[in-house]
C-alpha cells in the first residue's frame, strides 16, 4: 500500500448549461484533518455534505477547498416581493411618525440586500438539489487528482527516507564492528588511570576492578545500538505497510532520536563522536521528512 504526502494541489472545472464550475483543492501539513471551504452563496447549503465527502477520502492535512461559479449568461435578478412589501410597510409606518416624510425611492429600496434575488445556478434560489450531484462529482474528480499527487509526493518522501535509513544502517554497522576494539582500548586506559590513582590512595584491587566495570558499563553503547536497529526495522516495516502511517512513524523516529542523543553522550572516541553526530543528523532528517506524511 502506498504512502501519501500531505502537500499537494489539484484544480478542475466543468461546464454546466450556461455556467461553469471550478474546484481547487490545496493540502498542506497538519497534525489532524482541518477543512476550510470557500463556496458561492448558492452552494452554501452543500457544505456539510462536501465536508463529509472529503473526510471519507482524507485523514490528515490542512485542506482548502475553493468552489467558483461563473455564469456566462446572467439573467436579470428577481424581486423578492414579500420582502419588498414588508420594507414598504415599515417605510409607511415611519412616514406616519415623521413630520416631514419623503417619498420612497425605488432605486434605494432595490439596493437593500434581500430585495433582489440573483439568478442562481438552477434559475431558482432554492433549487440546490439540481446542482448537488454535478458539484459532488467535480469535487470527487478534484479529490482523485489531489490524492494522486499526494501519492506521487509520498513516493518521493519514501525514497528519501529509505536512503537515510540505509545511511543510518551503514553508520550503525561501522560502530558495531569497532565496538569490541574501542571497549578494549577504553578498558586499558581506565585500568592505567585507576592504577596510577591507586598508588596515592588506599584503593584495593577489588575496588579498582569494580570502578573499571562501572565505567565500562556507563560507556557501553551496545543496548543503544540494538535499540536503534530495532527502530530502523520497525520504521521500514511501517513504511512498507503504507497508508496513514505518519503518526506511528513519527513516534518511532522520536524513540530513534532519544537513542541517538544517548549515543552522543556516551561517545567512546573521536571516531565514534563523528559517527554519532552523523547518526543524529540522519535522524533529524528523517524527522523532517516524516512531517510530510499523512
Amino acid at each position: 500500500m502506498p504512502i501519501f504526502s500531505m502537500t499537494a494541489f489539484a484544480n478542475h472545472h466543468t461546464e454546466l448549461l450556461d455556467s461553469s464550475l471550478s474546484c481547487s483543492l490545496r493540502s498542506v501539513n497538519h497534525r489532524y484533518l482541518e477543512l476550510t471551504l470557500k463556496l458561492p452563496e448558492i452552494l452554501q447549503p452543500l457544505e456539510p455534505a462536501l465536508r463529509e465527502q472529503i473526510r471519507r477520502r482524507l485523514s490528515r492535512g490542512k485542506i482548502d477547498l475553493h468552489l467558483k461559479w461563473d455564469n456566462h449568461q446572467p439573467g436579470l435578478p428577481r424581486l423578492n416581493r414579500a420582502f419588498a412589501e414588508q420594507l414598504l410597510k415599515l417605510c409607511n409606518e415611519i412616514d406616519a411618525m415623521a413630520r416631514h416624510s419623503a417619498p420612497v425611492d425605488a432605486l434605494q429600496l432595490l439596493s437593500i440586500p434581500g430585495v433582489l434575488e440573483p439568478t442562481t445556478l438552477a434559475g431558482s434560489a432554492g433549487e440546490n438539489s439540481v446542482w448537488e450531484e454535478p458539484v459532488r462529482q467535480l469535487v470527487e474528480t478534484t479529490l482523485d487528482s489531489l490524492i494522486a499527487q499526494r501519492q506521487h509526493e509520498g513516493q518521493a518522501v519514501f525514497l528519501i527516507m529509505e536512503e537515510r535509513l540505509s545511511q543510518l544502517q551503514q553508520h550503525l554497522q561501522a560502530v558495531t564492528a569497532r565496538l569490541p576494539e574501542l571497549m578494549q582500548q577504553m578498558q586499558e586506559k581506565l585500568e592505567f588511570r585507576l592504577q596510577e590513582a591507586a598508588k596515592t590512595s588506599t584503593m584495593d584491587a577489588s575496588r579498582l576492578h569494580q570502578e573499571i566495570v562501572l565505567w565500562l558499563q556507563r560507556l557501553d553503547v551496545t543496548e543503544e545500538l540494538d535499540r536503534i536497529q530495532i527502530h530502523i526495522d520497525a520504521i521500514r516495516t511501517t513504511l512498507t505497510q503504507g497508508g496513514a502511517i505518519g503518526r506511528k512513524t513519527d513516534f518511532l523516529i522520536q524513540e530513534l532520536h532519544r537513542e541517538a542523543n544517548t549515543l552522543t553522550a556516551k561517545s567512546l572516541s573521536a571516531v565514534c563522536t563523528h559517527q554519532f553526530v552523523d547518526i543524529k543528523l540522519l535522524v533529524e532528517q528523517l524527522r523532517e521528512q516524516i512531517q510530510n506524511i499523512e
